[in-house]
């Protein structure tokens, strides 16, 4: 049977089955730690997201020190800022949601959806087993040819055969064990490379949701004009100088009623 990938199965020309097995095992604990090291990564970055978007929620519902005050013609600007604001929130809470569950969760759950990578145990510990069969079998017949004549004819023959046998099994199921062990790394890749062009991707969509209540922000606060504010400030002085005329007025009225009562 040909084999579809034969870069891994290469290998095998330079390596012992014991080496082979190690280079397997390492393999796919390789595959294991990368996927959990950058889970790990996009669990903590979620955990900010999600941690920053409450802090922006919290901050959104705080009031200015001095709730009466009148913020004259920014009253509109800091309206959209506030509101610029929880749309942040928003913005980063889905972030964090999106990147557990698009992102971080299939990575993680990689050795346990690819069918390929769920064998690997079990093929790594028949390999092994293989290798250690080999490796018997060589022993005893290395043994036996230690005796020289004085070997017994058939056991010879027979640890020649057993050499023989394990080391056609060997050659007749590695190769395809280490093209699997390459059908599953290429899996692992592509995967990994799309996981992290997701994330990417969830990252310009966030950008772009908040660009929106930023730019309407911004040109509220530009269209500001300083004289709107003066000529706001000069009628409510104007306003209070009435207000404080009449209460001096209404005052003065009182005492001068109580002065001719008496």
């Amino acid at each position: 049977m040909e084999l579809s990938r034969k870069d891994y199965p290469a290998m095998l020309e330079s390596l012992q089955p014991t080496q082979a097995v190690a280079v397997l095992n390492d393999r796919v604990k390789h595959i294991q730690r990368v996927n959990a090291d950058i889970a790990d990564f996009l669990q903590e970055r979620r955990r900010l997201e999600d941690q920053y978007a409450q802090g922006l929620r919290k901050l959104a519902a705080r009031q200015l020190p001095d709730a009466g005050a009148d913020l004259g013609v920014f009253t509109l600007p800091w309206q959209r800022i506030v509101g610029a604001t929880e749309a942040l929130a928003e913005s980063h809470h889905a972030l964090a949601h999106k990147l557990e569950a698009d992102v971080e969760r299939p990575l993680r759950d990689f050795d346990k959806t690819n069918r390929e990578m769920q064998a690997m145990s079990n093929i790594s510990g028949n390999m092994a087993h293989m290798a250690k069969e080999i490796d018997s079998a060589q022993k005893r017949a290395d043994k036996l040819k230690e005796k020289g004549a004085k070997a017994p004819a058939g056991k010879v023959a027979t640890a020649s055969t057993d050499v023989e046998n394990a080391n056609q099994q060997w050659g007749s199921q590695a190769p395809f064990v280490f093209e699997q062990l390459q059908s599953v790394d290429e899996s692992r890749i592509n995967q990994l490379r799309d996981a992290l062009t997701q994330f990417q991707t969830l990252e310009l969509d966030s950008i772009d949701r908040s660009r929106g209540p930023t730019e309407q922000c911004l040109g509220v606060i530009l269209e500001v004009q300083t004289a709107d504010e003066i000529k706001t400030g000069l009628v409510q002085v104007g306003r209070l100088s009435c207000l404080l005329n009449l209460a001096y007025a209404l005052q003065y009225r009182s005492r001068s009623t109580v002065d001719f009562m008496a």
